[in-house]
């Protein structure tokens, strides 16, 4: 486990005070703005992970993961009962559902897949297109953009199904955008592109509570980023996945796997008076766990 610091001018908020007094080009009005509804999504734990079942969040380029591996083995082998939910990817991008089962039977080896697609919230709330999720062992988020995940199912009965197969100790995956929903507080969910971290749409399903997720971060240079967000608000856990690694999440632990890296942004950690230009973060790697509740590393 190792520290770094970022070099990145932001907002200049002081741990105490947050952002009392952003400039017009921070994101921290915008931040400080989507908290408090964000929050009251909160369990009556008080944030963090699911009471039961597991997450799977990976950081993208899924192809050349094995977290597909991980995830088939997690919904207990290749006939188990899956959902491929693919609303984050373009229409251009989905073509048919016959070239999209294709390829996630290469991807994860699941024998009889089903794929779940709609961008219509009254589809969503019908009986009809959730029963693959109540019959589910498993489900998983593809990438492409997290706020169309959003717009199509946010406090919708697929939502509210998504917590029940938690609840029966089901597994929920995601790479990329569908990493980056399960979260509460939703990163670079605006519809206009991916390079603004706080966008449009703010608020993910919450399977992970009072916390934000990234990805793709060593390829896209983002290691820094989320100390941005955390720094106008440290009450999130900001957590970063680097493509071709994943966190495997058990109630408030989360483990890492795969190639590269995890970084958690904590500013309630930082030393007192440290602004967002000297933002620190933890980097850790295949192996290494970590308390989200305690926001603390673990043997």
């Amino acid at each position: 486990m190792s520290v770094s610091a970022t070099l990145r001018p932001l907002c200049g908020c002081s741990l105490l005070l947050g952002c009392a007094t952003p400039t017009p080009n921070t994101t921290c009005t915008t931040v400080q703005a989507a908290i408090p509804a964000d929050l009251d999504t909160l369990g009556a734990r008080g944030g963090v992970g699911p009471e039961r079942g597991t997450l799977l969040l990976e950081g993208g380029d899924l192809r050349n993961s094995d977290a597909g591996d991980r995830f088939r083995a997690l919904c207990g082998g290749a006939d188990a009962k899956v959902v491929f939910v693919v609303t984050g990817m373009a229409e251009s991008d989905l073509d048919t559902y016959d070239g999209v089962l294709s390829m996630y039977r290469d991807v994860f080896g699941f024998s009889d897949p089903t794929v779940l697609h709609t961008r219509s919230t009254f589809e969503a709330n019908t009986e009809a297109f959730v029963a693959p999720l109540r019959a589910a062992d498993c489900v998983f988020f593809s990438g492409g953009r997290q706020w169309r995940y959003v717009d199509a199912y946010l406090h919708t009965a697929v939502h509210d199904a998504l917590f029940e197969l938690l609840d029966r100790g089901g597994t929920i995956g995601g790479t990329s955008a569908g990493s980056s929903v399960q979260a509460s507080f939703l990163v670079r969910g605006d519809t206009l592109g991916n390079d603004q971290l706080i966008g449009d749409h703010t608020e993910g399903f919450g399977f992970l509570d009072g916390v934000a997720v990234d990805q793709h971060i060593q390829q896209r240079m983002r290691e820094d980023d989320l100390s941005e967000l955390v720094a106008c608000a440290p009450e999130l856990l900001g957590i970063g996945i680097d493509e071709h690694t994943w966190i495997e999440v058990t109630g408030d632990t989360f483990e890492v796997q795969g190639a590269g890296h995890v970084y958690v942004h904590n500013a309630q950690a930082w030393p007192e008076g440290t602004t967002a230009e000297a933002g620190l973060y933890e980097v850790f790697g295949a192996g290494e766990t970590y308390d989200m509740a305690e926001r603390v590393a673990l043997d």
